[in-house]
């Protein structure tokens, strides 16, 4: 699995100074698997109702 950064190449000139870019950047992963498309939301589900039962134990 490889994650690519692209970053804009455009000259900008500030204070009499060349600086490439204008600080742009796009970060780009590449697809889940399947099974992570599966697994990663049921843990996000899973960590919510233990956060919300927490919550509730510390309001009593």
């Amino acid at each position: 699995m490889v994650t690519v950064f692209l970053r804009c190449t455009m000259p900008i000139f500030l204070d009499w100074q060349r600086r490439g870019g204008c600080e742009f950047w796009e970060w780009i992963d590449p697809p889940m698997c399947d099974r992570a498309t599966v697994v990663i939301p049921s843990l996000l589900k899973k960590i919510r109702r233990l956060e919300q039962e927490i919550s509730i134990i510390f309001r009593s």
